[in-house]
């Protein structure tokens, strides 16, 4: 698998940032409006490949109904540097500590 390029890296940053924050996924159009793209196939195609690395699902092209239908993966929050409690099993970010 070819590593994580620095776009997808940012994808992959806002797409997390943004389900933590707003409790949904981003839309192609946000996505796209926050990192300065003017075509939503950008998107697509960096979200095509962070699914096929294993870092997201959902929000396939098949899914084009379910536009916020996209979920981080565990290998996804690890790749932003979350790790998995060893007492929870939870992911949490580095330097938080687990109540």
């Amino acid at each position: 698998m070819k590593p994580i390029t620095s776009k997808q890296l940012s994808v992959l940053r806002f797409v997390a940032d943004f389900i933590r924050r707003e409790a949904k996924s981003p839309t192609q159009k946000e996505i796209c409006a926050t990192l300065g793209w003017s075509s939503t196939y950008s998107a697509t195609l960096h979200l095509r490949a962070l699914r096929g690395k294993g870092f997201l699902v959902g929000g396939g092209d098949s899914d084009f109904r379910k536009s916020r239908y996209l979920r981080v993966t565990e290998s996804g929050w690890q790749q932003l540097g979350f790790v998995k409690c060893d007492h929870c099993g939870s992911l949490v970010e580095p330097g938080k500590a687990v109540a």
